[in-house]
């Protein structure tokens, strides 16, 4: 060491801890840089993962769209759901025994009314009316089912087996039959006479505020079902 440094206290040369620690220091700098491209690296692939997954390219979405097929002009109107449920009982007897399996799954019938019969000579118009501006008769169709759906997830089953008769044979074959047969059973229902009159009455209501939210409230609307439409 020069006279000039050892006088003004300067080393040159640090002593080996000292040197040691810096190395260590540059080493974890680099270290946590690594670290750190390789976590964006990884998170990267997981979202990439993750997008690859939800639609891939070689197979089908989990979201599949619909393909139309064919598009159909309708003019039904909804006016009224019925919610009830169907039961459908499947089963055998024998001389190994009886086997029973039933499935009762909650149905939602929707009924309306086709507006593409309605023409010209279906709305009869008076500007004669009791405290009303005017008065409009809408003589419509009878309301019909328009579409059945079926609840298959909250299905309720009930599978018995006796004699020889095994549940997990029998009974599910007899199980499968069963629902197997629900789409058509909902399909069959009909509705008894009083609901069938409720039916209509929610029918010509809901008519009845469509047509003056139209035309206005100060129109008395009258609306009547038609025996026969075509």
């Amino acid at each position: 060491m020069c006279a000039a440094c050892r006088y003004e206290g300067v080393d040159h040369n640090p002593p080996p801890d000292t040197h040691r620690s810096i190395v260590r220091l540059r080493v974890a700098a680099v270290l946590a840089c690594v670290a750190c491209i390789v976590g964006i690296r990884l998170f990267e692939n997981r979202i990439i993962a993750t997008i690859i997954n939800e639609c891939d390219v070689n197979r089908q979405s989990r979201h599949p769209t619909a393909e139309v097929l064919r598009a159909i002009r309708a003019l039904k109107l909804i006016t009224c759901e019925i919610d009830t449920q169907v039961r459908v009982d499947r089963g055998d007897e024998n001389w190994r025994g009886v086997v029973r399996a039933s499935v009762t799954t909650p149905v939602r019938m929707r009924y309306g009314v086709d507006l593409d019969r309605l023409d010209a000579t279906t709305i009869a118009y008076s500007p004669i009316a009791e405290a009303r501006a005017g008065l409009i008769v809408l003589r419509v169709p009878y309301p019909e089912l328009l579409a059945t759906e079926v609840f298959s997830e909250r299905e309720t089953i009930d599978v018995a087996a006796e004699g020889l008769r095994l549940r997990s044979v029998g009974g599910e074959y007899y199980l499968g039959l069963a629902r197997r047969d629900v789409p058509e059973a909902a399909r069959s229902l009909v509705l008894r006479p009083a609901d069938e009159t409720r039916v209509r009455d929610i029918t010509v209501n809901q008519i009845k505020e469509l047509v003056s939210k139209i035309i206005g409230e100060d129109v008395l609307v009258v609306v009547r079902f038609a025996e026969s439409m075509t």
